[in-house]
């Protein structure tokens, strides 16, 4: 008799088994605290849906977590049971005081760091959230800087180093600052084998002084004197750097004080193309360049980008006459002419365009004019014609205020005054006195009288002439 066919084992479950399966594996109960995977179904405005494997979802209520706020229907991540019940609670972080504390302790003998969260501040430090387990991390080990508000910190997720563990009264302390300062140290491990006299390194400005800038060269940090920062003059460092800016530095000099601390002289001018080398002036030669600054000493004038010239106030004179300083607004265009420069102390000495022409007055003892006061002398008052080269003293014999006080009053810096030439000595140097307005009046009638052909109808006319003669 022949043996039936047999039955092949790609049995086709049916309906009934597979609900039996999906039963079988559908979750029915959860824990606060356990953790289970989970995948995101959908997201509302107050909560994140997520399927655990039971027959309802569970929901994620932190919304304002940043984390939550990224999910996005079908992302698989881990969660922790917050509340279990008809409509279970889950979170991303393990609920504290139901953790492991086993994995702490591994991560303590392995010397390895934890990811913790900080959920709140006290006097003393701070307490973080590890794996479920409630962790302590003092003040003083949160940051290797100083902390200004602590409460900034909560809700935060960083890396931490156990620094202290006890099992028995599950006292755990942390520190972040360790793993700070251990970074530092192979930084400057690496740092210290690339400094060395030439070499040019990358660095950040860490503090600003009068004398220079302090540059941290990666947990080291040197000095790049005021000197060191342009191949032009620098009155202030903040003129040239600022905190936190990114800089290229050339190592000058690596030595040690009498502490044995490093001293390491940077320089940024190295590294900049001199301009000096493309300048290639000329005495007597024209440039046009824009006013810098101005000094009760003189005008300085950028000649070139980082270049500056100065136009000392002896060489401030145009037409013979002597112009301020203070008359030029920065910013303002000027023709000026190369008198002198020295490439050692890189000094250029600038004029204006005929600052060595003197004109000559051709005023004579008798003739009136409109001069301004420049300046108040022991003597007297200097004064400058408006409309001549003519300068001179009106003598303080000649004033009938004789007190300096009330000539600073009568005669002020720049007001214009109407003078006759009483004399012009054989250095061509003018003694002006004073003219009123009959004077003028007088004088105008006089060659008024002098200048008429006939003097049938004026019988003072001779009078006048022998007073002239």
């Amino acid at each position: 008799m022949t043996d039936p066919d047999p039955v092949e084992n790609n049995h086709e479950p049916s309906f009934e088994e597979l609900l039996a399966q999906s039963e079988a594996d559908t979750i029915t109960r959860v824990t606060p605290g356990e953790k289970l995977k989970a995948v995101v179904v959908q997201k509302a405005a107050d909560c994140v849906h997520v399927d655990i494997g039971m027959r309802s979802e569970a929901v994620i209520r932190s919304i304002e977590d940043e984390r939550v706020s990224k999910l996005v229907p079908g992302d698989r991540l881990e969660v922790y049971v917050l509340k279990g019940g008809y409509e279970v609670e889950v979170g991303l972080d393990p609920v504290l005081g139901m953790g492991d504390i086993s994995v702490l302790r591994e991560a303590h003998q392995e010397e390895n760091t934890v990811q913790g969260k900080i959920e709140s501040t006290n006097p003393g430090g701070y307490s973080v959230n590890v794996a479920g387990v409630r962790c302590f991390c003092p003040h003083s080990q949160i940051d290797i800087k100083r902390v200004e508000d602590p409460n900034a910190w909560i809700g935060q997720i960083h890396d931490f180093l156990i620094i202290e563990f006890d099992e028995a009264s599950k006292n755990v302390v942390l520190s972040r600052r360790k793993i700070q300062q251990q970074e530092i140290d192979r930084q400057m491990a690496k740092t210290r084998s690339l400094i060395v006299p030439g070499a040019v390194l990358k660095g950040s400005v860490r503090d600003i002084r009068e004398f220079g800038a302090f540059v941290d060269l990666g947990g080291i940090q040197g000095l790049v004197h005021i000197s060191e920062l342009s191949h032009q003059r620098v009155d202030r460092v903040e003129d040239v750097l600022s905190l936190e800016q990114e800089v290229d530095v050339q190592i000058l000099d690596v030595s040690q004080d009498d502490r044995g601390r490093d001293r390491i002289s940077l320089s940024i001018k190295s590294l900049l193309p001199d301009p000096w080398d493309s300048l290639n002036l000329e005495r007597g030669a024209k440039l046009t360049c824009s006013v810098a600054k101005t000094r009760d000493f003189g005008v300085f004038m950028e000649v070139k980008q980082n270049v500056l010239g100065l136009i000392p106030k002896r060489f401030l004179k145009q037409d013979g006459k002597t112009i301020e300083p203070d008359h030029y607004e920065p910013g303002t265009s000027l023709e000026v002419e190369v008198v002198d420069w020295d490439d050692k102390s890189r000094q250029i000495t600038l004029a204006l365009p005929g600052w060595d022409h003197e004109l000559r007055s051709n005023l004579s003892a008798g003739s009136p004019l409109t001069a301004r006061v420049a300046k108040i002398i022991g003597a007297g008052v200097i004064l400058e014609g408006v409309d001549d080269p003519a300068r001179g003293l009106l003598p303080k014999r000649l004033l009938s205020q004789s007190s300096f006080k009330q000539i600073e009053k009568d005669f002020p810096v720049g007001s214009e005054h109407r003078l006759v030439v009483e004399e012009v000595d054989e250095q061509g140097r003018f003694t002006f006195a004073p003219l009123s307005d009959r004077d003028l009046a007088d004088r105008a009638l006089v060659e008024q009288y002098q200048e008429t052909d006939s003097i049938g109808h004026n019988p003072f006319a001779s009078f006048f002439k022998k007073q002239d003669n």
